[in-house]
């Protein structure tokens, strides 16, 4: 890889060469060496799929299969300095690191589907993320809604999916600010990923083209569906719609009734803005990702997120800077939540 800057694109890249390999060579299973020289990591959601890639490779084909790299690190990505990607070349090591690894600045899970439907499991799950954060001196509050919103996740990764559900947080050392010399910031970053045929978007599109004895606040977001495409939009499609229409208030795919919609994870990045010098948040599900740019967080007189400069979920498209489109798709849902927050004196 001859870049200096590793994201989706050199993701793609590699799996492209997987899949040359298996074509051409079928069951002969020649090793793999991926060279990446120095570079640079675009997020944390970035490098652990690429760690997906190495488990799948090294432990379901059982192929040789290794990554060379020198990191150059950021705020967003110095976790990479936990990370099994360094023990490619010693499997047993990287395996024990992939699977769990629960030590200073560092917490990594993978919950099976049997677990995450345990609600005893979640609330211990819970208060373990809380006691890492507070252990890093992470504020108070923050460790509460961020553990909270972590878990609500996982919970839904496993409610709606039923697959295996990975949870990985670092707190990175302290940074200096970019505009402020004399004001610190560290790094909290987070990636929830499960992978499965069913993308973020797909159980309240099913629950809602139902149309069975839907409350009223359903009714909302189908009369919003109607405004929202009363005209075709080039780079707004209604699985975009189905997707924005998840995070609204007592909105949710699931078939629970009392089940609420994911409002925790929009609320979570509106508190933090205050003491973030910056964030990178998104979900990718698909080919799709949906920003969290915490000015179109704005709630209207419903209740609702407008995704919009407006506010105005009803009456106004989300604006089209909030989604994008990468070339691989990824099966699943994703969330990357990077924060650079003030530390407090």
């Amino acid at each position: 890889i001859t870049t200096d800057y590793f994201s989706g694109d050199q993701i793609y890249e590699i799996l492209q060469l997987i899949n040359y390999v298996e074509k051409y060579y079928g069951k002969t299973k020649i090793p793999l060496y991926v060279s990446l020289g120095k570079t640079t990591f675009a997020d944390k959601l970035v490098y652990i799929i690429l760690e997906n890639i190495c488990w799948y490779m090294i432990f379901k084909k059982r192929q040789d299969f290794r990554i060379y790299f020198i990191p150059e690190y950021t705020i967003w990505s110095e976790g990479i300095s936990f990370s099994p990607l360094g023990y490619t070349n010693t499997p047993q090591i990287f395996k024990t690191k992939y699977l769990k690894d629960l030590s200073g600045r560092h917490y990594r899970k993978i919950i099976t589907k049997t677990t995450e439907e345990n609600s005893i499991y979640l609330s211990n799950l819970m208060q373990e993320i809380r006691c890492f954060l507070e252990n890093n001196m992470v504020e108070q509050n923050t460790c509460n809604e961020l553990s909270e919103v972590l878990v609500e996740l996982v919970g839904n990764a496993g409610e709606h999916t039923g697959t295996e559900c990975l949870i990985d947080i670092d707190i990175t050392e302290t940074w200096h600010g970019r505009d402020d010399s004399t004001a610190k910031y560290y790094g909290m970053n987070a990636v929830i990923l499960n992978y499965s045929p069913i993308l973020f978007f797909e159980p309240l599109k099913k629950k809602l083209e139902g149309n069975i004895n839907l409350s009223d606040r359903y009714n909302l977001i189908l009369q919003a569906k109607k405004l929202h495409f009363n005209q075709p939009h080039k780079k707004y499609d209604q699985n975009d719609f189905y997707t924005v229409s998840s995070f609204q208030h007592k909105i949710s795919g699931s078939e629970k009734k009392q089940k609420l919609g994911g409002t925790g994870l929009t609320s979570l990045i509106k508190s933090l803005e205050e003491k973030s010098d910056s964030n990178l948040c998104y979900m990718l599900s698909g080919h799709r990702i949906l920003f969290f740019f915490h000015e179109y967080l704005k709630y209207d007189n419903n209740n609702f997120i407008g995704f919009n400069e407006q506010g105005d979920f009803l009456s106004y498209i989300p604006d089209e800077s909030i989604f994008s489109s990468i070339i691989t798709n990824i099966p699943g849902t994703a969330y990357n939540l990077n924060f650079a927050i003030k530390k407090e004196e």
